[in-house]
């Protein structure tokens, strides 16, 4: 004798040819119930007027056994029979042992499912912090962003808006749409009025299930696009809003908690790497401020690791010592220092010890191979835990005024062995700018105190 068979997972649709209504019926009272249900004339029975099922085939018997999984009612195995009929002993027994073993496949691939749905929200994430420290390009980030949110996310749009640094009008957009002419080109617009003026307020997620049953003007035009459910989601920095992210699906009510908790985690990744990019900008904006002050400052500065390999090298000490970048970059100090390995080592030692080094004056040597007189003046190279990488020393060109102090030591011999008083006196304010040992004699006092004293006294 034919019978018909379904199976019914608890709080879904039956699978097979049995339906029944969510609320009703005899199947729910199996799976309600956790006990066996047995109607030999079915048709006859009060339990059976609720339910639903083709009038039009013959049926005689029902029988429904619920399955059962570590102790949990998670569906309905019914048997119908197109005539009534007894059910033996062996023939229940072997109907109880094929619901448990359909309760185990169907909780088995259940588990499937959820270890595949996390494994691609794994995978999601995962691919999102890689973009994020791959990148500091916002726009790019959020095309990456976008199309992984996409894969466990409903959603048929996902934008991202940026505000401006008063909170009153979104300054960048950047938007992916599976529609491409519905692609989203807004300029930047005031928040007065809008859904974002609210999530500015409160730094909580707005969640409309269904854009034709909401109010909202704006809930309009979305309408009108075909878009229905819409998620906005505030992205927070330290208790501040800086920007939403906002997610659109054409189907109704078509996001859940766990997309809700989804966007949150991605939001405060933007967020992050939002705050990364402005950073990032801001350090830039100063290096290359910074570069622009070291290739056009007069003086040479030049730095070297720990080994005395040259780092780097402006124009500067190009104009100092001849040689160009591409040619010191990597070689040892010694190129311009004769004896410098020794000169090196012992400024390196106080520079770790933690001594302040004066300006000192050497000897350096040209690529031409001319001596040059140099100021230098050295200071310490940290990385960011504080400890020495390196050396920056500023190289300043003293050959001018070494041959004036020479050509004035040599004036001032002269004066000096001549038997004529000579001095020089300030025109405005009337002191000695310089005399001789003869003035000196003469006067009766040491050259410092007439430099002192002055003419006038």
């Amino acid at each position: 004798m034919l019978c018909r068979a379904g199976i019914t997972p608890s709080g879904a649709p039956a699978a097979g040819e049995v339906i029944f209504e969510d609320e009703k019926g005899i199947m729910r009272d199996v799976i309600e119930s956790g006990e066996r249900i047995y109607l030999r004339e079915a048709v006859k029975d009060p339990k059976w007027v609720d339910l639903e099922i083709d009038r039009d085939d013959p049926i005689g018997s029902y029988l429904g056994i619920p399955m059962r999984f570590q102790g949990r009612v998670i569906g309905a195995l019914t048997c119908i029979t197109p005539t009534p009929r007894e059910f033996s002993e062996a023939t229940l027994n072997a109907m109880s042992s094929l619901a448990a073993h359909a309760a185990i496949a169907i909780e088995n691939s259940r588990l499937l499912t959820e270890a595949r749905g996390r494994a691609t929200t794994l995978e999601v994430l995962d691919e999102i912090s890689r973009a994020i420290n791959a990148t500091l390009d916002l726009d790019e980030l959020f095309q990456i962003t976008a199309r992984q949110v996409k894969r466990v996310v409903p959603c048929d749009r996902a934008s991202l808006f940026i505000l401006d640094a008063d909170k009153r009008e979104i300054s960048q957009i950047s938007s992916v749409d599976d529609v491409k002419k519905r692609q989203l080109r807004v300029s930047p617009a005031n928040l007065e009025g809008t859904r974002f003026e609210e999530i500015l307020r409160t730094l909580e997620p707005i969640y409309i299930p269904d854009t034709r049953e909401d109010p909202h003007p704006r809930s309009r035009v979305l309408e009108a696009e075909g878009l229905r459910s819409i998620m906005n989601t505030p992205i927070v920095i330290q208790r501040e809003c800086v920007g939403f992210l906002n997610v659109a699906a054409e189907a109704v009510d078509a996001f859940g908690d766990e997309h809700i908790q989804l966007l949150r985690w991605v939001a405060d990744h933007l967020g992050a790497a939002i705050r990364n990019a402005e950073l990032f900008a801001r350090v830039r904006e100063t290096g290359e401020r910074l570069d622009r002050f070291v290739r056009s400052a007069a003086d040479g500065i030049i730095t070297v690791d720990l080994d005395g390999r040259i780092t780097s090298w402006n124009p500067g000490a190009k104009t100092i010592y001849g040689y160009s970048e591409e040619e010191l970059l990597g070689e040892h100090i010694t190129r311009i220092c004769p004896g410098g390995e020794r000169e090196f080592k012992g400024l390196w030692r106080r520079l770790m010890a933690g001594e302040s080094v004066t300006p000192f004056e050497v000897v350096r040597r040209r690529k031409d191979g001319t001596p040059v007189d140099v100021s230098i003046t050295a200071s310490a190279i940290k990385d960011p835990r504080g400890r020495i990488a390196g050396i920056s020393g500023i190289h300043r060109d003293i050959t001018e005024r070494k041959r004036a102090e020479l050509a004035l030591e040599r004036f001032r011999t002269i004066l000096d062995q001549t038997g004529e008083a000579f001095y020089i006196i300030d025109a405005e304010t009337g002191d000695f700018v310089d005399v001789n040992d003869t003035a000196c004699r003469m006067l009766g006092y040491s050259r410092d105190e007439l430099l002192v004293r002055g003419a006038k006294d």
